[in-house]
């Protein structure tokens, strides 16, 4: 069935799945694991010497499934710039070991696009609609990684001035890094039109990307 362009206004798009692939070559989506940090609570109180921990209940027709370890605390938060915090239970559910320990990833960096150590790999989007005058992309690359990126309309012919021969080489580590084009003033014309994008890249890690600017969010 026929769908239409997928609306993302400016609201930044995360690669949890693999929705954004309309085609791709050489590339891998790769999950991302949180790092550990300081442990944030404690049970070394007498009267905590029941620990410290969340209970689920989970029911079924059989019995009930409670108190399972290790557990996420609810919520995500960003407790610092380019990184969001998240808490859970470690060790034991009771006793002086009982503990929340806080972990971090980066921002938005649950999985990524990967593209190959050598030569290219690329996907293209399917039709989307943004809102805005540029594109921000979430990612990191290798000394030698780059990433390039082309505005298409929905038949897939690229726009004047936005091919991959014409966009300026992205490469370091950002979490809102701009995408710019040697010969465009800016993706203002082209909002709520459908576009798809074609990514190239090479020992690099995409995160996210969004639009932003214009009638868009900051």
């Amino acid at each position: 069935m026929k769908t239409g362009p997928v609306q993302v206004g400016s609201d930044r798009q995360l690669f949890l799945d693999d929705v954004w692939f309309d085609s791709h070559d050489n590339i891998r989506l790769r999950m991302h694991t949180p790092v550990a940090r300081e442990v944030a609570l404690t049970a070394d109180r007498p009267w905590e010497s029941g620990g410290v921990h969340y209970s689920t209940v989970i029911e079924d027709d059989v019995r009930n499934w409670v108190d399972r370890n290790p557990i996420m605390g609810p919520g995500i938060l960003e407790l610092a710039l380019g990184e969001l915090s998240m808490y859970y239970t470690e060790l034991y559910r009771e006793g002086p070991e009982a503990r929340f320990r806080r972990c971090t990833i980066r921002t938005d960096g649950f999985v990524s696009v990967e593209g190959p150590y050598k030569g290219w790999g690329e996907f293209t989007t399917p039709p989307l609609t943004f809102s805005g005058d540029r594109l921000e992309l979430n990612y990191s690359t290798a000394g030698g990684g780059s990433i390039f990126v082309e505005i298409q309309d929905e038949s897939g012919t690229p726009l004047r001035g936005l091919s991959l021969d014409n966009c300026s080489e992205v490469f370091g580590d950002k979490i809102d890094g701009a995408v710019s084009w040697k010969s465009s003033t800016g993706l203002g014309p082209h909002a709520d039109k459908p576009v798809r994008l074609r990514v190239r890249l090479r020992d690099a890690n995409l995160y996210a990307f969004r639009f932003a600017g214009g009638n868009g969010k900051k």
